[in-house]
């Protein structure tokens, strides 16, 4: 995800705006599956180590 978000800025700031937004759709992309993927393993940690990991799980839905 780092590689898309940083690739996208460059793209901006070379002014090439198409490649930049098609970046950026890429890194939205991968944080919802991020978030998707992340869902029933905190879940899964939140039942087994009472509750720690479902707010940290929160707080990344958040940004």
């Amino acid at each position: 995800m780092a590689r898309h978000g940083i690739l996208a800025a460059w793209a901006e700031a070379l002014d090439m705006t198409d490649a930049a937004a098609l970046l950026r759709e890429t890194l939205a992309e991968e944080k919802e599956t991020d978030l998707l993927l992340n869902g029933p393993a905190t879940s899964t940690l939140d039942v087994r180590f009472g509750g720690g990991a479902t707010s940290a799980a929160a707080d990344r839905s958040r940004r």
